[in-house]
């Protein structure tokens, strides 16, 4: 190679790498310029609270889902507050 393409070769190249720079300068925003609000947690407490019944069913062996395993006998009704199967003839005096 001469000196001529090689000094082309270099001049090019550095040309190209200006070029890239400018180019990366204005469509890629530099890091230092952008900021980040981070939010705190609040510290976890020692204490424990009881959970909402409302989300909470103590009730079941899996404490999150309602579970019912079988069903009630001929003639009896579940007792959703009791938690039992109970004749129909109990319910008839307690239905509003």
């Amino acid at each position: 190679m001469k000196k001529t393409e090689i000094a082309l070769i270099i001049v090019v190249s550095l040309i190209s790498f200006g070029v890239a720079w400018f180019l990366g300068n204005t469509f890629f925003s530099n890091p230092d310029d952008e900021y980040v609000k981070i939010e705190y947690m609040e510290q976890i407490g020692s204490g424990l609270t009881m959970p909402s019944e409302e989300n909470f069913n103590a009730y079941t062996p899996n404490p999150t889902v309602e579970v019912y395993i079988g069903s009630c006998a001929y003639g009896e009704e579940w007792d959703n507050d009791l938690k039992i199967c109970r004749d129909k003839k109990e319910f008839e005096g307690t239905e509003n």
